[in-house]
């Protein structure tokens, strides 16, 4: 069994009087240590103090009941392997046993003999007892070992990922998990030896909580929803271990430990931190919650591009950044990075009250909706909005149209690439101008263009100013008193003259289109004349399927889903499909290859 040590390490601390505590344990360590109330070696013994001693911590840093656990404790503990030579001896002296590999008396192998579980019935480290089956083994060993074939037989078996590197120790050559007292940390994958032959990769070993005490999940619900983060983070190490990467590593475990165990739905924890956050950059990171959050970004891609998208990406991974591998893979779909970071702005915009779990997260409901940077009301007068955004990501305004009915969503998204992923202040400044427009405007027809303004309503226009345009992309969605919404996109503005050039299909995505995949069609299309129209999908021999009539409006950027039903509500068959944009007298034509699975 491993040694615990009991020793307060007061000796550690001096406190400012103007120190402020958090609920969160871990992020008030990160806030001190930022602060300069903490040197980076307090912080660090602190911080595995947490994770396995967290009553030996200094009053105002024990845990309390309100704090969210920590999801993993990887990076944490690798973090301090790298910087172990920066810590004094009695430092390293405190914390060695807990980076000893553990010693429990007692293991099985699971029904696939890939994993060994090691345990005991006695001492801090004790699993719960009880055994129905009366084999004298504890069912929480047995479902231990059960989760974790389950876990290898999706991501290995089913997913196609590498399996992780044989475990280089330990009892035998399975792949050893140890159930112990981890207080309010989930579990923890330790790199262990590094891989001959491959940069940078690694063996491990995984421990997990033995009794998941004081979780708001159940104990066995944490131990499946464990054994999938973790032993996707084995196989993630496998393939190349960067501290650049960790943002992916959380953002693939945590959304990879909801495919394999949907009904569990643990990641829920960790959503209102990212939406808290939601203006921190995408690949952000600081080792604790808001990169559980973001894996949101992965149910998106994937419920747009399929699962095996993911695992395109770490098999680019040893020779490149995951953030470099997301933008080249996302190239084999026909879309860029900067297009989906678009429109992740905007799926983080339709949850709560705003969801619309077909078209967008399929349990957006259960999420919380997007904490505004600033609201507005919208009267007479024009509203000028200054204000500066982190880089790499969306920010989110409101209007409220009261006059006229209409509430207005905001989204501007920067692309321009942050100096620092551990850094939130690294920002660039924008304008945005809401102008309400009078009667002696509207019958100006060169109103718009002569101000720069993009048409939002027949009321409302709008300007977003910013110095780098190429680094930004603006889109509102406005929403009647009948909750129907439309999507404009105001930057950049499209601001078209030629007659044949004002209306067009912009993308039709995916194509081919494959039905029964959970993935819908998505056409894009850009309307700039004022007479109404419609989109329309047709078979070859011009039996219509599926439309989407609309009002005709100036500079109007629209999204139309399409499930591959046709207005019967039945499914198309495969074939070659036409898909018809007519405003007025004017049509645009493009086709697409449907396939059902």
């Amino acid at each position: 069994m491993r040694k615990k040590i009991l020793i307060l390490i007061c000796w550690l601390l001096i406190f400012s009087n103007e120190t402020i505590f958090s609920q969160y344990a871990f992020e008030q360590l990160k806030a001190d240590y930022a602060k300069g109330q903490l040197t980076y070696e307090q912080y660090l013994v602190y911080s595995v103090l947490t994770i396995f001693e967290p009553d030996q911590l200094p009053q105002p840093y024990q845990l309390i009941s309100t704090d969210l656990p920590l999801k993993s404790g990887t990076f944490l503990i690798q973090e301090i392997n790298a910087n172990w030579n920066q810590l004094s001896p009695s430092s390293q002296a405190l914390l060695a046993p807990y980076f000893d590999r553990p010693d429990l008396p007692l293991d099985i192998l699971s029904p696939s003999g890939k994993f060994r579980i090691h345990y005991t019935t006695f001492g801090v480290d004790k699993v719960n007892s009880e055994d129905k089956n009366n084999n004298g083994i504890p069912d929480y060993v047995e479902l231990a070992a059960e989760y974790f074939d389950h876990s290898h037989s999706i991501i290995v078996d089913s997913l196609g990922y590498n399996p992780p590197a044989p475990d280089s120790s330990g009892k035998g050559r399975e792949f050893d998990v140890y159930l112990i007292s981890m207080s309010r940390t989930y579990g923890i994958t330790w790199l262990e030896e590094t891989v001959p032959g491959v940069v940078d990769a690694y063996s491990c070993y995984i421990e997990v909580d033995n009794d998941f005490f004081g979780f708001k999940t159940t104990p066995l619900q944490a131990l499946m929803v464990t054994s999938a983060h973790e032993y996707f983070h084995a196989v993630q190490v496998g393939y190349r271990y960067r501290d650049e990467d960790v943002f992916f590593m959380e953002m693939c475990s945590t959304w990879m430990e909801d495919f394999i165990y949907k009904q569990v739905n643990d990641y829920l924890q960790y959503i209102n931190n990212f939406f808290k956050n939601i203006n921190y950059p995408f690949y952000y990171t600081n080792k604790s919650w808001f990169e559980y959050g973001s894996c949101l970004w992965n149910h998106m891609i994937t419920k747009k591009y399929g699962v095996e998208v993911i695992r395109k990406v770490w098999e680019l991974v040893p020779e490149q950044t995951a953030f470099n591998s997301i933008q080249q893979v996302l190239q084999q779909y026909d879309t860029t990075f900067k297009l989906e970071l678009v429109s992740f702005g905007l799926w983080n915009y339709f949850t709560g009250s705003r969801a619309n779990t077909i078209n967008y997260y399929s349990e957006g409901d259960l999420y919380p909706e997007v904490n505004f940077e600033k609201e507005y009301d919208i009267g007479e007068e024009t509203i000028i909005l200054t204000d500066q955004m982190r880089k790499l990501s969306s920010i989110f305004y409101y209007s409220y149209d009261t006059i006229n009915g209409n509430n207005i969503g905001l989204i501007v998204t920067n692309f321009a690439i942050p100096n620092d992923n551990y850094l939130t202040t690294d920002r660039d400044s924008l304008e945005i101008t809401i102008v309400s427009i009078s009667d002696i405007q509207k019958r100006d027809s060169t109103f718009f263009r002569k101000n720069n303004l993009v048409k939002l309503t027949d009321n409302i226009g709008i300007r977003l100013s910013v110095n780098e345009g190429k680094d930004w992309f603006a889109q509102a969605v406005v929403t009647d008193f009948n909750d129907n919404h439309e999507i404009t996109q105001f930057f950049p503005p499209f601001f078209i003259t030629e007659p044949e050039n004002r209306n067009f299909i912009n993308n039709v995505f995916p194509n081919p289109f494959i039905i029964d995949q959970n993935i819908p069609l998505i056409i894009t299309y850009v309307v700039s004349d004022k007479k109404a129209g419609e989109l329309a999908i047709y078979t070859s021999e011009g039996r219509l399927m599926t439309k989407d009539g609309f009002e005709g409006s100036n500079q109007s950027y629209r999204i139309f889903d399409w499930d591959g039903r046709d207005k019967n509500g039945n499914l198309v068959s495969s074939g070659i499909y036409i898909v018809l944009l007519r405003v007025g007298g004017f049509v645009d034509i493009k086709k697409i290859a449907i396939i059902r699975s």
